[in-house]
């Protein structure tokens, strides 16, 4: 483009940005999807027939700052209240995924990022994000009044914490994949079992106890 053909398109606003909306978003192919006022926001996972408003600024066609995005499929609506940049969600905000779903905290790069607070229904989750899974310190609880302090991984619970059922028992120590599988300590009615567990399962040879696990299934 020649030197006068650029300042023409600055001048009547030809939008020779137009980068900013390449890929643009389809039904299974990731992209830029117009959210209003010229503005595109990043859609890494488009349907057919949803619409996205956003209510902030603008720099270079992507929404940036603060402001409310809106998802919309028919009746279904999610919203985000919080900053952006370059079109991505980033920063703090909360997001509301479905009438029962909604996550309050950090976000990057359109992820759940760093501290934040996850209520799932009747189940809530506070703590440490990374990548848009649980991973680190966290407290999840349950309608049912289970409750576990401890160590995720990609939104499991892997490593060290404390499991508390409803039933008043608890489980301290190592945990893998919800279970005790490690050195650990139950504490129950029928008394104490510490020392190293399996699947949830503990034997040591005079004893015998579970946790989380079908009795039956323990050697």
């Amino acid at each position: 483009m020649s030197m006068r053909a650029l300042a023409l398109a600055l001048l009547i606003g030809l939008p020779a940005i137009a980068a900013a909306q390449e890929p643009p978003a389809a039904p299974g192919q990731p992209g830029w999807s117009p959210a209003g006022n010229t503005c595109f926001v990043w859609n890494r996972a488009p349907t057919i027939g949803e619409i996205a408003t956003w209510t902030g600024s603008c720099a270079k066609q992507r929404a940036s700052g603060k402001g409310t995005l809106t998802w919309q499929t028919g009746d279904a609506v999610q919203r985000y209240d919080g900053t952006m940049v370059d079109g991505h969600l980033e920063g703090q905000g909360a997001y509301q995924l479905t009438p029962t779903m909604r996550y309050e905290g950090g976000f990057r790069n359109d992820d759940f990022e760093g501290k934040g607070v996850m209520v799932d229904g009747g189940d809530r989750y506070e703590g440490l994000w990374s990548a848009g899974k649980r991973n680190g310190r966290g407290v999840l609880t349950t309608p049912g009044g289970n409750r576990y302090e401890g160590e995720f991984k990609d939104d499991a619970i892997i490593g060290q914490g404390a499991l508390t059922l409803r039933d008043g028992r608890k489980f301290e120590g190592q945990l893998y994949d919800g279970k005790p599988h490690g050195q650990g300590k139950l504490t129950e009615p029928s008394g104490t079992y510490s020392g190293f567990w399996m699947n949830g399962c503990f034997n040591d040879g005079t004893r015998r106890a579970s946790f989380g696990v079908d009795p039956a299934g323990c050697p």
